[in-house]
């Protein structure tokens, strides 16, 4: 890619790896008038338009001279090839495996439907089929003598096991099952299980599991049962970002931001993908999947913190069972959070939420009425019910909760489409402190919707920023392009920008799952699936990653 600039007029010229060439011309009002000292320049798309796809891997700056776009330096020329090649291996690779196990799958395919038909093999196929990894004595049918002793054996017991109880191969169930496979074995064996998980992760990489593909490149970077190779590292690293992968995006940021591994520091750089994670984990926590967790951040020095992880039987999970049923509001509080947001080590339970929440609520405590009525608002553990929720998120306000204040103003904003009370509420709210209300006021003033106002991104900005600080994500988010790229109140700060968008993508729930499974294998005493899962957090970026992972090695010599 070539952009020249000169007066008010700038071009690019796109070469993509066929070799097919695209022009764009453009002219300006005016004159382009540029300081190769200060500012920056950016290549991408924005919030309403798409950025083109591809890998910048070098850039050289022309003063004075506008280069022919067929005329790059040989540095980037070469620099090109090298990344091609390096990325032409990695497909190279990909294509063999894919096309073996393709192969492979349809003779365990054929020999399931030649037993289904009774027609050959049927013993021999079922003992091989429930087989574990010790064949040596089991009967083998004729159609598969020529694959018993294959290197990839465990592989392969992966897809006949997944063709025998699926019937057919579909490969993007098929590459979860593999690093599935591979995440029970870390758990059972620790170290010992990544001598042969490879073939599985980069079977299950090459069919898109990006997670799959994640463990490689943080696996191979780290040097971790296999040669630590940084540049077949990255190439797993820029796939997984190419598919918009949080684990990658956040541990690509990571290397711009620190300078790792050769990258130069680029704070800008490192804000974009920052935020792009950050602006995706809305979605994420509005999603609320049952398979997510509470994303905390725990040292494993933190005795208290550990101390306060409750697990279903343990004594402080059997004492908070026993007040709840002696009608004990907080016990039924607890558990009821504990389970609705996955948290202090139970995994989310919509159904059990719902019962502890009603249970509070029974009590007609101001908060307990507030969140079961959010419940039903949601559907969560129940049907959805706007009129139920509406009534219980009323008799809450009434007790003068903030949070069920600037639920009825968005419930007037959204729904009622009443702007007067739906201000009136919300500035209510936000005077009691609520951030949740302080977020929808500032989109309020941002999209002009105040009675008798006119839109202020200003004054916007100044209730976003309330919200932010009182912890709301969103408002984070909306915050952003404020600290990045300055505003009428905010200098430009692109560190703060970054930093603030760094804190905002942690705190995505898949992250979050991470966290949980690390921790959940140190409290089993499983020192080195923990270490696994904190160094995958640690390339991530996250300090609590490289914090534990130090203090595995040191205290536990694992």
């Amino acid at each position: 890619m070539v952009v020249s600039f000169q007066a008010n007029r700038y071009k690019i010229r796109l070469e993509d790896e066929n070799g097919i060439n695209y022009k764009m011309d453009h002219t300006l009002p005016q004159a382009i008038k540029f300081n190769h000292a200060e500012g920056f320049a950016a290549f991408g798309g924005t919030t309403t338009m798409p950025s083109m796809t591809g890998y910048i891997t070098y850039g050289k700056i022309y003063l004075r001279r506008v280069i022919r776009w067929d005329e790059p330096s040989q540095k980037a020329t070469d620099g090109r090839k090298h990344f091609m090649a390096a990325r032409e291996e990695l497909d190279n690779s990909c294509r063999s495996d894919t096309k073996e196990l393709l192969a492979l799958t349809r003779k365990y395919t054929a020999l399931l439907d030649r037993w289904k038909q009774k027609r050959s093999c049927a013993k021999g196929f079922i003992s091989y089929i429930h087989s574990t990894r010790d064949r040596s004595n089991n009967p083998v049918c004729r159609l598969y003598a020529d694959l018993k002793h294959h290197k990839l054996d465990r592989l392969h017991s992966v897809l006949k096991s997944h063709v025998a109880t699926s019937g057919f191969v579909d490969r993007y169930i098929l590459a979860g099952r593999l690093r599935q496979n591979v995440s029970q074995d870390i758990q059972e064996r620790g170290l010992a299980a990544l001598q042969d998980a490879f073939a599985l992760l980069r079977a299950a990489s090459c069919w898109n599991d990006t997670e799959a593909g994640y463990m490689l490149y943080a696996l191979t970077t780290a040097g971790i049962a296999t040669k630590r190779n940084i540049n077949k590292a990255n190439q797993y690293l820029y796939r997984g970002v190419m598919q918009g992968d949080r684990y990658s995006l956040m541990a690509l940021a990571n290397k711009y931001y620190y300078s790792l591994d050769g990258f130069p520091t680029d704070i800008e750089v490192a804000f974009g993908y920052f935020y792009y994670v950050a602006y995706m984990s809305q979605a994420d926590r509005d999603l609320h999947s049952s398979s997510h967790v509470s994303v905390e951040h725990i040292r494993l020095i933190d005795e208290a913190m550990l101390a306060a992880q409750v697990d279903e039987g343990s004594d402080w999970y059997m004492w908070l069972i026993h007040q709840a049923q002696r009608g004990v509001v907080n016990a039924s509080q607890d558990l009821a959070r504990f389970y609705y947001w996955g948290t202090n080590g139970l995994r989310r339970n919509m159904q059990a939420a719902l019962e502890y929440y009603k249970k509070a609520a029974q009590t007609k405590d101001p908060e307990a009425l507030y969140n079961y009525g959010i419940l039903h608002m949601k559907g969560h553990g129940t049907k959805k019910d706007l009129g139920k929720a509406m009534g219980y998120i009323a008799e809450s306000a009434a007790h003068g909760n903030p949070a069920a204040l600037a639920t009825i103003g968005w419930h007037a904003l959204i729904n009622e489409k009443n702007m007067t009370k739906a201000a009136a509420y919300l500035q209510k709210a936000t005077k009691m402190g609520n951030p949740e209300a302080a977020n929808n006021l500032g989109y309020m003033y941002d999209a002009g919707l105040i009675p008798g106002h006119p839109a202020s991104k200003v004054i916007a900005y100044h209730y976003y920023r309330i919200s932010a600080v009182g912890g709301n994500l969103d408002a984070g988010i909306n915050t952003l392009p404020c600290y990045m790229l300055g505003s009428p109140v905010e200098e430009r700060n692109p560190q703060l920008a970054a930093d603030w968008a760094r804190y905002v993508a942690e705190q995505t729930p898949s992250i979050g799952v991470q966290l949980r499974t690390a921790l959940d294998a140190f409290r089993s005493h499983n020192w080195e699936a923990s270490l696994i899962y904190y160094i995958l957090l640690a390339e991530m970026g996250l300090e609590v990653g490289n914090f534990n992972s130090a203090y595995l090695c040191e205290q536990h010599q694992v």
